[in-house]
């Protein structure tokens, strides 16, 4: 499986808004880390987002929302991300 990054560009492993539609990611390593409490995962952290990480271009399946942190322009600003549609797509590399 490959991932695209849509909306965004990944510069020393932080999001910046880009006119570029759409990014192939190089091999990407996701690391899951456990949230105790939901007051911990509502907390709003300046310099991270959160996005969408679809299974195809369809947009039509969530697989699961990552945090990234973020910088340049919107950097901080959810809101901003969002507004873009930012998010990660994946698909089929065969």
């Amino acid at each position: 499986m490959g991932l695209n990054l849509q909306g965004a560009t990944c510069k020393k492993n932080k999001l910046q808004l880009s006119t570029t539609i759409s990014t192939k990611l190089p091999v990407t390593l996701l690391r899951w880390i456990s949230v105790y409490t939901r007051t911990d995962a509502d907390k709003v952290v300046a310099g991270k987002v959160t996005l969408p990480v679809y299974l195809n271009a369809t947009r039509s399946h969530l697989l699961f929302m990552l945090d990234f942190d973020t910088e340049g322009e919107g950097s901080g600003k959810d809101h901003s991300f969002y507004e873009r549609g930012v998010a990660i797509i994946s698909y089929d590399l065969g």
